[in-house]
């Protein structure tokens, strides 16, 4: 059933990435460490070489695996980052913009929306097309912002 293919093995994985991050609450275990920290308790032989020591255990959403892998400083770090993605996004739509340029904008707005809301049902954040992503959109928005600051200013 859906109940025992999906949502069990999630839960185990958010359960397990929030009691690492109890265990480990200031740095954690560290950015992809928290297959390691789970390996090691649980006393099994392992390899850093070995591919499968990264898929042994997820956190299943990246909250719990940045509590679990970065602890409160790390979470402090992503918040902040969200703080500024937050008022780079404010400032760009406040801009005199044209209509295209601005329905582009939400659009990429919205899709950074979606991209975050769905990493929480997904198990982590080091996908590449994430932070790609990311960066189309913030790039987006900093080459409008450069191009009206540099067209209003005067000669």
């Amino acid at each position: 059933t859906l109940l025992t293919t999906s949502f069990i093995p999630r839960w185990e994985g958010i359960k397990q990435f929030w009691n690492i991050f109890l265990e480990n609450p200031f740095l954690g275990t560290g950015l992809g460490g928290a297959s390691t920290y789970c390996a090691r308790t649980q006393g099994l032989e392992f390899s850093f070489l070995d591919s499968d020591l990264l898929n042994a255990s997820g956190a299943m959403n990246v909250t719990t695996e940045i509590l679990g892998s970065l602890g409160l400083l790390g979470a402090c770090a992503f918040f902040a980052f969200f703080l500024i993605l937050l008022r780079r996004c404010r400032q760009t739509l406040q801009l005199p913009l044209s209509e295209e340029e601005r329905v582009n904008l939400i659009a990429m707005i919205a899709s950074l929306c979606i991209l975050f809301f769905t990493l929480q049902f997904n198990q982590s954040i080091m996908r590449s097309y994430v932070w790609l992503h990311v960066g189309l959109c913030v790039g987006y928005m900093n080459t409008l912002l450069e191009r009206l600051k540099h067209s209003i200013q005067p000669l």
